[in-house]
């Protein structure tokens, strides 16, 4: 079974986003914050990944393009 590996990577970003956003809502856990807090530090765990994936150059670029589509055909 050949994968394409735009899927793979759609895959792999995926486990990706759910370990940041999961890494900052266990670290809010351990620090004995309100459950809304754990909400808003798991959202900035993904925010974190993405920031991160702007600044990689190879995704980064890809993704500003990507990104740049979808406000073109929305508009």
């Amino acid at each position: 079974m050949k994968m394409d590996p735009g899927v793979t990577l759609q895959v792999c970003k995926k486990i990706e986003n759910r370990l940041y956003s999961c890494g900052s809502a266990c670290g809010a856990i351990l620090g004995g914050v309100s459950d809304d807090e754990i909400e808003k530090l798991r959202s900035y765990g993904l925010y974190i990944e993405l920031i991160h994936d702007i600044m990689l150059p190879e995704i980064g670029l890809r993704r500003v393009k990507e990104l740049l589509n979808m406000v073109t055909v929305v508009a």
